[in-house]
């Protein structure tokens, strides 16, 4: 569906493992719109994503369905986020986390392993491999456009060319845009690089860390892109995805960071071989977490970091939001706008990386109720979609 009068806009949040939430709302979506879901490009003039969402977006602009990204988190999302080559969902404790925040001689680099094959980073390449094999955003079906970060830390001094947002897509309306020629492999890898959990993306000569650290929901750049593209359309439809508002990287406010740490340097210092068996560490591990995180200031410092990533990812992606819902409501834009999101029960650890059977079923049935309950405003959102 595309005509020279009407810009539609789809785009979808990064958020993690959180990214099942999404990938089941368009499930529900398509099916009530009744379209083929292996063709969803076919209705928007511009798909778009960051992080978890920059992947769902390539994958449906060459024509996968919301299924597809579904078996995505359920088989491959547990060995993506575990630490074990045995064992699925196997996340670091508190006190291997806070002793990579916080560095020292002792840390990781990452929350999760970069080079054992099967697990980690290598199982998120292997996957990605897979599913776009060799693909370039030339190969996109309709225009994309997915956000990132490019690192240098080589020329760390910020310039035009480094150090700054990037905005990888197959159209080149716009000077900023770039990496058309791009894999979408290498473009998938570079939007989902998130700082702490996996190492940057290097493609050629640089580095690029995830599209959050700029722009969780990049909702409103993709419409302006899609003006761009038609410049005398005089309608606009934006359905944008988010991923829940919650915990970002600890557990949530009845289990605090600091608190949950103290209860495991307690464990950690009272048997250390029970510690150790529990997190799959080893004997000298153990040894160097007794030595590297053995004070609250660490822990103190590392509960700030994470809440100020999760501040600086949900603030920006959040305001986007609300200033799509002036102009829609509250402005002579004739612009039609739907925006998913809710909040999370705070009771649970939903945090970017729990990939455990329990947390998938709670998305799943979370989503699948918000869907039910707005069911109308849904509808009518279709119909705006459609004309």
């Amino acid at each position: 569906m595309s005509d020279s009068n009407t810009v539609r806009i789809l785009s979808i949040d990064g958020g993690g493992m959180r990214g099942y939430i999404s990938s089941n709302f368009m499930g529900l979506f398509v099916k009530q719109w009744g379209i083929n879901p292996n063709e969803i490009w076919k209705y928007f003039d511009v798909i778009t994503g960051s992080s978890i969402g920059g992947i769902q977006a390539l994958a449906y602009s060459i024509g996968l369905a919301p299924s597809d990204i579904n078996s995505f988190f359920t088989n491959d999302g547990p060995w993506i986020f575990t630490t074990s080559s045995t064992s699925p969902s196997s996340t670091p404790s508190t006190l291997t986390k806070v002793n990579t925040i916080v560095g020292g001689p002792f840390s990781n680099p990452t929350f999760y392993p970069s080079t054992t094959s099967g697990i980690g980073t290598m199982r998120l390449n292997s996957k990605l491999t897979s599913v776009f094999g060799t693909n370039t955003l030339q190969n996109a079906l309709t225009n994309v456009l997915i956000t990132s970060f490019e690192k240098n830390d080589v020329n760390p001094d910020f310039s035009q060319t480094t150090n700054t947002p990037v905005y990888f897509s197959n159209s080149s309306i716009v000077p900023i845009l770039s990496g058309q020629s791009n894999s979408m492999v290498d473009v998938a890898m570079s939007t989902s690089a998130a700082p702490l959990y996996f190492p940057a993306w290097n493609i050629g000569a640089n580095s690029y860390i995830d599209g959050g650290v700029t722009q969780n929901n990049p909702a409103s750049f993709a419409l302006a892109m899609g003006r761009s593209l038609k410049p005398t359309a005089t309608r606009f439809c934006v359905l944008s995805i988010g991923t829940g508002l919650g915990d970002v990287g600890f557990p949530a406010p009845t289990t605090t960071l600091l608190q949950k740490a103290k209860r495991e340097l307690l464990e950690l210092n009272s048997d250390p071989k029970a510690y150790g068996d529990k997190w799959k560490l080893s004997s000298k591990e153990v040894k160097n977490l007794q030595n590297a995180v053995g004070n609250l200031k660490a822990l103190e410092g590392a509960n700030l970091i994470m809440y100020l990533l999760g501040a600086m990812t949900t603030g920006p992606q959040e305001i986007t939001a609300q200033e799509l819902n002036i102009r829609a409501n509250y402005t002579l834009d004739n612009l039609y706008y739907y925006r998913m999101q809710y909040y999370l029960q705070p009771d649970l650890d939903t945090e970017l990386d729990d990939s455990t059977p329990a947390i998938l079923a709670y998305y799943q049935n979370s989503v699948t109720q918000y869907f039910n309950n707005d069911i109308g405003n849904i509808t009518n959102f279709i119909g705006h979609l459609t004309v």
